[in-house]
């Protein structure tokens, strides 16, 4: 992961060198850098590593990086190199550090560049002859790659003298990101000022008391907004006192409480990127969460906060009281999500399977099974992926059942720090079925998707298709040979328009058995 100085330091894999100091004594002592704008006689001994000038305070190392600009250099004059290889910009190098040391006082400039929207980056130093920190900030720039750094120590808006200019110990480091406690109108966002915007005859904004303590809400106070018949639909209240928040992974889901007497739409707005984000309650006069995702703003830095909380599609009609509590700045999960988990016998065992789509710090999977309808217990135990966002899927064979037993199976999904899921129970029923049979489908009516179960009590080839009520086939949803057990197969209607439809199994077992069923459903949207 990093480059050996001049050959070796090519060698290093750019993600360490973003994170490696470049302190002209192990790295950066060999990187090749290119003089420009130094005046008519610059030549390379303009830049040099040298011995520290003064070895104390911020820094004791013994060596520097040492750039003389001449007097009748332009006001750009700097140093450029390659020699950094490439590198992207994340959330764990957008800032940097450098330590410098300047005969005069003037705007550093530390460019980035080798990607769309190339930018100075100045920040002046406060002291001369002395050393000091200066912080560049590349959080706006997160995601892009970098193949070239390039050092202007000293530029003033016009050039009247020389100066010597001494620089050590370029950091990339990660962002301090201010957190934001939660908004609870108590302790934080109390004090802060909240401006009314177009909220009408009667329109008001108070901290004021809970107006249901209990349940999801049990703190003392809250803010109030009040929109009155007359006002704008996009009334609410903005503050500016919220603190500058760097949307980042960990904050970028912002959770809030609402009590209103209306159902409609809440806009959670932080600028920039000042972008509606909507979500709606569902209930009146109840405290209710909602949840707004700024996870495609991350890298944004958001400085107010405006909340619109009725907004309506056209002119007012109506006027509004509106609760707001527990504004929340929480991290983007990427769940454990299951999407299928299926089991069915097979010769005298049971075969569970099952998928997810995302998963985040999953350990894995108790498998537990219940037998006759007694408590589960745990039989076996499936290692997860950890984090992934690509489908996984999973298997378990138990091979310790028993005939005429009626079994049922759930996943017990367990995360790193011990916290835990349960599935949705699958039922297998009894080792093996005495007989064919087909079910009726589950839920009915259903809308868009049924189950529909079906045994066979050999190893048979089935059909199992869907039908109009005019004799019409919609789709064959199993063809083929089936083990003997218990089987389920899934049916989508969600193109499909509401109405009966009739489902149909013929079997031949491998025994000569033969065996055909139908029955009807019901698709209500």
């Amino acid at each position: 992961m990093k480059r050996f100085l001049l050959v070796s330091l090519f060698l290093f894999s750019s993600s360490l060198f973003a994170q490696a100091t470049i302190d002209f004594e192990t790295v950066g002592q060999d990187f090749v850098w290119t003089i420009f704008a130094n005046g008519p006689q610059q030549d390379s001994t303009d830049y040099a590593v040298v011995p520290n000038p003064s070895v104390s305070g911020l820094n004791t190392s013994s060596h520097v990086g040492r750039y003389m600009v001449r007097a009748n250099a332009d006001p750009w004059s700097g140093i450029w190199t390659d020699s950094i290889d490439s590198f992207t910009l994340t959330a764990d190098n957008a800032m940097i550090k450098v330590l410098v040391y300047k005969d005069v006082i003037s705007n550093f400039n530390l460019k980035l560049e080798g990607f769309a929207g190339v930018h100075d980056n100045n920040v002046p130093n406060t002291v001369t002859n002395q050393w000091e920190e200066l912080v560049f900030d590349y959080t706006a720039d997160i995601g892009k790659t970098v193949t070239r750094m390039t050092i202007i120590p000293d530029f003033p808006s016009a050039r009247t003298a020389g100066s010597m200019n001494y620089f050590d110990r370029i950091q990339f480091i990660e962002p301090v990101v201010p957190t934001v406690p939660t908004i609870d109108f108590e302790t934080v966002g109390n004090s802060w000022v909240w401006n009314l915007f177009s909220a009408g005859t009667g329109g008001t904004s108070e901290i004021t008391a809970n107006p249901s303590v209990g349940g999801l809400n049990t703190s003392a106070n809250c803010l109030k907004i009040v929109v009155g018949a007359n006002g704008d639909p996009w009334a609410g209240v903005y503050c500016t006192d919220f603190p500058d928040m760097l949307i980042t992974a960990d904050n970028c889901i912002v959770k809030v409480l609402v009590y209103k007497d209306v159902t409609s739409p809440f806009n959670l707005k932080l600028e920039p990127p000042n972008v509606d984000h909507f979500d709606s309650n569902t209930v009146i006069n109840q405290w209710e969460e909602l949840t707004f995702d700024y996870s495609s703003d991350i890298g944004t830095t958001g400085i107010t906060l405006t909340l619109i909380p009725d907004m309506e599609d056209g002119p007012r009609t109506h006027a509004s009281v509106n609760y707001i509590d527990n504004i929340r700045f929480t991290p983007q999960v990427v769940p454990v999500e299951l999407t299928s988990f299926s089991g069915a016998f097979v010769g005298n065992n049971v075969e569970l399977n099952w998928a997810t789509a995302t998963e985040l710090n999953n350990r894995g999977f108790e498998i537990q099974r219940s037998i006759n309808g007694s408590a589960f217990a745990t039989v076996a135990f499936v290692e997860g992926r950890g984090t992934t966002t690509q489908i996984q899927q999973y298997s378990f064979t138990d091979r310790n059942v028993e005939s005429r037993v009626n079994y049922a199976y759930r996943l017990k999904q367990i995360d790193y720090n011990g916290d835990y899921e349960f599935s949705q129970v699958v039922n297998i029923g009894f080792t093996l079925p005495l007989e064919f049979v087909l079910e009726q489908n589950y839920p009915n009516p259903f809308n868009p998707s049924t189950s529909i179960a079906y045994a066979v009590p050999v190893k048979s080839n089935v059909t199992l298709e869907v039908y109009n009520l005019i004799g019409q086939k919609i789709v064959t949803l199993v063809e083929g040979q089936v083990e003997a057990g218990k089987h389920t197969a899934q049916f989508n209607a969600s193109s499909m328009s509401s109405g009966i439809y009739l489902f149909k199994l013929t079997a031949v077992g491998e025994n000569g058995s033969q065996f055909s069923s139908s029955k009807k459903m019901t698709l209500l949207k």
